[in-house]
């Protein structure tokens, strides 16, 4: 498949460049930078920089948080538990949105279509008792929060 640094991290996989197939994306923890690495036949066939985000934030996971079919990036800043939504098209980060602020004390569960089929919702647990909290997002917003 390819060789890739191992100053390198695994941050997730999507389709990032419309093309029906999985790629993957990976970031330096060193300087906050992702990568995308387009994926054909087992083999790596293209990369590209889609910049640098602060080491304070941490990818949370991939999923169509904008609504407009393609793969989204959600990040979380552990500092002050605020989200960032990043829209990815053709491998460039193509708008952010921030959906608002999660308290400290949730940590997350993964993506996945809780509300409806087709959609990205974020899941998330309290640390502290175990409850389990679901934020619909769409069009980069978050429309409602509520428990499993």
């Amino acid at each position: 498949m390819g060789t890739v640094g191992l100053n390198w991290q695994l941050a997730g996989f999507g389709d990032f460049n419309n093309d029906s197939m999985t790629d993957m994306v990976l970031r330096n923890p060193s300087t906050g930078a992702f990568e995308v690495y387009n994926i054909s036949n087992n083999s790596i066939i293209n990369a590209s920089s889609l910049g640098a985000v602060a080491l304070s934030a941490q990818v949370a996971g991939f999923g169509n948080f904008s609504s407009l079919g393609e793969t989204d990036m959600i990040m979380r800043n552990t500092t002050t538990g605020g989200l960032e939504v990043y829209d990815i098209a053709n491998n460039q980060i193509t708008g952010a949105a921030f959906p608002g602020t999660v308290g400290l004390n949730w940590q997350f569960a993964g993506v996945a279509p809780i509300h409806a089929p087709g959609a990205s919702d974020l899941v998330l647990r309290n640390v502290n008792t175990g409850a389990f909290e679901v934020y619909d997002i769409a069009n980069n917003q978050n429309r409602r929060v509520r428990g499993l």
